[in-house]
C-alpha cells in the first residue's frame, strides 16, 4: 500500500482531526504527528513560515528520521499569526529522491478580533485541490473547520469571508460607510451614540504620517495618562492650526458656558486669570528676547490705568529710550491728576536689581537690606522711642544696634548691642570667631574711664596694671595645644621667667620633644621649691598612682626602692644617707635611722639589710636586722643572704647576733684592729700572725706538756685550734 501524508496537529490534547487546519492559543505546545505509519520508511517535518514578531525560527527541517515510519515533532506558538508546516514521506530510508507524498497544513493563533492572519503560501507553492485531480492533491492547507476554499466558513471562522461580510454591513455598496450606521473601533466597553465610537483608551484615535515618512504621528488621541482627556496634535506636529471665517470667533467652553473668545482682533476672558507658566506676552515687532511680557524699545507706556475720576491715563510704567544708547523705566506718573502716591507691596520683600540681575537692596517688614552699596546719608535712624541725638546711627537705649545673618543662613549674630544699664556688648554669644583688625603696626587699645588698660599688637598683649582672669575658659599657646587644662601649651613649649637683675630668662616649665616634663633651669637661676601648707603633702605620682609622698617629716614610698641610678665612668660616687646636722654652738647631731616595716598584728617585725650590689640582681647581705618569729630577734652578720628560721631555729636566742661562716679564712693580720670570723659555726679571731678558732667541745684530760703537768685540781680544758692546731687551755673551778 502506498504512503499517505495526512498532517495532524494536537494542543492541549485538543485536535482537529488528520488533514485539518487548526487554529490555538499561543505559550502551549503543538505537536504535529501523521497518524497512518503504512509503507513509510523515513520522513522530514518543515516549519516553513511564522508570523512576523515571532522568536520561533523557521526550521527545515523541523524534525526527520532516515529509518523511521513515526513522524513527529513539536513547537511552541509565541505570537499571534499563521505557523505553516510541510510533513513528506518516504518509502525508502534515508529519504532518497522525490517524496512518494507530502501535504502542507497551517496552524494559526487568531487576533484579538477573531480573524485569522493567513501565511505566506510560498516556499513551497500550495499543492494542487482536489478539484484539481492532478496527482498529490490535498485540501487546502487552511481548511480551518472543514471548509474546503481555505478563505470561506462562517462568520466565526474568522477567514476571509467573515472580513469581507463585516466591511459590507457598514458600506452602501459603493464602498461608502453608510452615514446612519456608527462605526465602531477597538474592543471593550463601548459608547452607546454617536456615529464614530471607541472605548476609552491610554492611545492614539488619530494617527497620521510624518512628511519624511519617517514616523507615526498622533493626530487625535483620547483617554491619554489614563484620564478622561482628550489630546489634538503631539509633540511632533509643527503648527496646528483652527480656522473660522472673516468676522468669526473661536469660542472655548468649560461646563458649557463660554470661557475665552478669539478673534481677528482680541482675545477676551469671561472674567479669568491670565496664568502663564514658562510662556511670554510679546507685544510690537522687534521685541525683547527673553521675560514674560516683552515689547518694543521705542518709548511708550507699556501698562496704564484710568485715573479716579476718569479724566485722563496714568501711566504705571513706561519705557523711555533714544534707541541707541540707552533705556529707561518709569515707574508711576507724576502728571497732574495722575499718582499721588506710589505703594510698593509684597508678602515677603521688595527687592531692587542693577545690571546682571543683581540684587542691590531688599526691603521687607523688618528690615533693608543694601547688600554691599553705601549708605549715604548725614545720619541713619533705627529702632523705634527716643534715639541718639549725634552720630551716623542712632539707636535707641536697650537695643541690638548692629546685627548680622550667619553664614548658614540660620540665625542672627549681634555686633553691637546696648542694654538697660548701658552696658555695650560687641559680638554674640553664639558666633565662633570674633575678629579685631587694624594694620600692620597697629595696635588695638583698651580704656577704661578714658585710661587705657591693655593693649593688643601683631606680637604683644601689655596690661597696664591689670590683672588677667579667667573664670571657665582657657589660655592657648602654640598651634597644635593640649586640648583640656586652663594653660594648654604645644609640644616642646617652654615657660620662662625673668632674673631678678633683669639680665637673663630663667626657664621655669619645659615639655620635651620625647614629652618628658622638667621644672628649673639646668644653666640659670637659683633653687626650685615646691612647697605645701603645713599638715599636707607632695605627692608623686606614676598613672595616677601615688608612689612616693613628702611631708614636713617624712617621705613614703609605695612599696618601691630607692635606686641611684648606674653611671659608666670609672668609679661611681657615694650615695650618702645622712642625719640632720646642728650649726649651733655646743648641739649634738641629728640621728640618722633606718626602720623596718611595721607589722601588723602577732606579724613580724620587718627587717633591715644592708647589701653588697653584684649586678642589680645578685645581692650579698652583710648586715640585716631581722625578726624570724616570736622572741627570736637577731642582727644577722656576713650571711650574704637572709637570715631564716633553719640558721636561727627554735631557742636559738632572742636579741642575739649571727655571724655568717667566713667565705675564706683570713692568712693576714688586721692593721689596727683584729678580724673576728665564723669557722664551721665556730668563732674565730686573727690577730698576731695566728687564727684562733674556739671549738665546740671541751675536755677533761690533757696530754702533759715540756713545762710540766699541770696542777691537780684542773677542772678541765677548753679546746682552741691555733694555727690549725688544737690546743687545750686547762681551766679550774672557783
Amino acid at each position: 500500500m502506498a504512503v499517505n501524508a495526512s498532517l495532524k496537529f494536537t494542543q492541549n490534547a485538543a485536535t482537529p482531526g488528520a488533514g485539518l487546519a487548526m487554529k490555538g492559543v499561543t505559550g502551549l505546545t503543538v505537536t504535529v504527528n501523521n497518524v497512518n505509519t503504512t509503507s513509510i520508511a523515513s520522513w522530514q517535518i518543515d516549519l516553513v513560515y511564522t508570523p512576523p514578531g515571532s522568536a520561533v525560527a523557521v526550521a527545515t527541517p523541523l524534525a526527520f528520521n532516515d529509518n523511521g515510519n513515526t513522524p513527529s515533532a513539536t513547537f511552541t506558538p509565541d505570537v499571534t499569526g499563521s505557523y505553516r508546516l510541510v510533513l513528506k514521506l518516504w518509502s525508502v530510508i534515508n529519504r532518497a529522491g522525490n517524496p512518494d507524498d507530502t501535504d502542507i497544513r497551517v496552524f494559526a493563533v487568531p487576533e484579538a478580533n477573531g480573524l485569522v492572519v493567513p501565511p505566506a503560501q510560498d516556499f513551497p507553492a500550495p499543492l494542487p485541490t482536489p478539484a484539481s485531480g492532478q496527482p498529490g492533491n490535498k485540501a487546502n492547507e487552511t481548511n480551518f473547520s472543514g471548509q474546503a476554499f481555505g478563505w470561506s466558513g462562517d462568520a466565526s471562522a474568522g477567514l476571509m469571508l467573515s472580513l469581507i461580510k463585516r466591511v459590507d454591513a457598514i458600506t452602501d455598496g459603493a464602498g461608502k460607510l453608510f452615514a446612519t450606521v456608527a462605526l465602531v473601533l477597538g474592543t471593550g466597553t463601548m459608547p452607546t451614540t454617536g456615529t464614530l465610537r471607541v472605548p476609552h483608551v491610554n492611545g492614539a484615535l488619530i494617527v497620521g504620517r510624518d512628511q519624511g515618512n519617517t514616523q507615526d504621528v498622533n493626530l487625535l488621541r483620547w483617554g491619554a495618562n489614563a484620564n478622561n482627556r482628550l489630546t489634538l496634535g503631539s509633540s511632533v506636529v509643527t503648527d496646528l492650526y483652527y480656522n473660522v471665517a472673516t468676522g468669526a470667533s473661536h469660542n472655548i467652553q468649560v461646563n458649557t458656558v463660554v470661557e475665552y473668545t478669539f478673534d481677528a482682533a482680541a482675545l477676551t476672558m469671561n472674567g479669568n486669570n491670565l496664568v502663564m507658566g514658562a510662556g511670554f506676552i510679546s507685544s510690537g515687532t522687534t521685541v525683547a528676547a527673553a521675560g514674560l511680557w516683552r515689547v518694543v524699545a521705542s518709548p511708550q507706556g507699556i501698562i496704564k490705568a484710568r485715573n479716579f475720576n476718569n479724566t485722563t491715563d496714568c501711566f504705571l510704567v513706561y519705557l523711555t529710550s533714544d534707541l541707541s544708547t540707552f533705556s529707561d523705566m518709569t515707574v508711576g506718573d507724576n502728571s497732574a491728576n495722575t499718582i499721588r502716591t506710589l505703594n510698593l507691596g509684597a508678602t515677603t520683600s521688595i527687592v531692587f536689581q542693577s545690571s546682571a540681575s543683581a540684587t542691590e537692596y531688599t526691603f521687607d517688614a523688618t528690615q533693608a537690606d543694601w547688600k554691599q552699596n553705601s549708605l549715604i546719608n548725614a545720619s541713619f535712624y533705627s529702632g523705634t522711642g527716643t534715639v541718639a541725638t549725634t552720630g551716623l546711627l542712632r539707636a535707641p537705649a536697650n537695643s541690638t544696634v548692629i546685627s548680622v545673618r550667619r553664614s548658614d543662613n540660620g540665625a542672627n549674630d549681634i555686633v553691637l548691642s546696648v542694654d538697660a544699664t548701658d552696658n555695650f556688648t560687641l559680638g554674640d554669644a553664639n558666633a565662633t570667631t570674633w575678629s579685631y583688625a587694624v594694620g600692620t603696626g597697629g595696635t588695638h587699645t583698651f580704656k577704661v574711664a578714658a585710661a587705657t588698660v591693655a593693649t593688643l599688637s601683631a606680637t604683644t598683649l601689655a596690661l597696664t596694671a591689670t590683672n588677667l582672669t579667667f573664670t571657665t575658659g582657657f589660655v592657648q599657646l602654640g598651634a597644635t595645644t593640649a586640648t583640656a587644662g586652663t594653660v594648654r601649651f604645644a609640644n616642646a613649649a617652654t615657660l620662662v621667667t625673668r632674673n631678678a637683675a633683669n639680665t637673663q630668662n630663667i626657664q621655669v616649665l619645659n615639655l620635651g620633644s620625647s614629652d618628658e616634663l622638667s621644672f628649673g633651669d639646668s644653666t640659670q637661676g637659683g633653687n626650685v621649691n615646691y612647697d605645701v601648707k603645713s599638715g599636707q603633702l607632695h605627692n608623686f605620682r606614676v598613672a595616677g598612682n601615688v608612689e612616693m609622698q613628702l611631708s614636713g617629716t617624712q617621705l613614703i614610698l609605695a612599696d618601691n626602692d630607692i635606686v641611684r641610678t648606674n653611671v659608666s665612668d670609672a668609679s661611681a660616687t657615694a650615695f650618702v644617707i645622712r642625719g640632720t646636722g646642728s650649726t649651733a654652738s655646743n648641739n649634738s647631731g641629728g640621728k640618722t635611722r633606718i626602720d623596718g616595716g611595721r607589722r601588723a598584728g602577732t606579724g613580724n617585725y620587718g627587717a633591715t639589710s644592708i647589701r653588697l650590689n653584684q649586678d642589680d640582681s645578685t645581692f650579698f647581705n652583710m648586715v640585716e636586722v631581722t625578726h624570724l618569729a616570736n622572741a627570736r630577734r637577731a642582727v644577722s652578720l656576713c650571711r650574704t643572704a637572709d637570715l631564716t628560721t633553719t640558721e636561727l631555729p627554735t631557742n636559738a636566742g632572742d636579741l642575739v647576733v649571727y655571724l655568717g661562716d667566713a667565705a675564706s679564712l683570713p692568712s693576714a693580720d688586721a692593721v689596727g684592729g683584729i678580724v673576728f670570723y665564723s669557722e664551721g659555726a665556730k668563732p674565730g679571731w686573727r690577730f698576731q700572725s695566728s687564727n684562733v678558732r674556739w671549738d665546740a667541745t671541751n675536755a677533761t684530760t690533757a696530754s702533759a706538756g715540756a713545762n710540766g703537768a699541770p696542777p691537780a685540781n684542773v677542772q678541765g680544758y677548753l679546746t682552741w685550734t691555733i694555727n690549725g692546731t688544737a690546743r687545750k687551755i686547762p681551766f679550774y673551778a672557783n
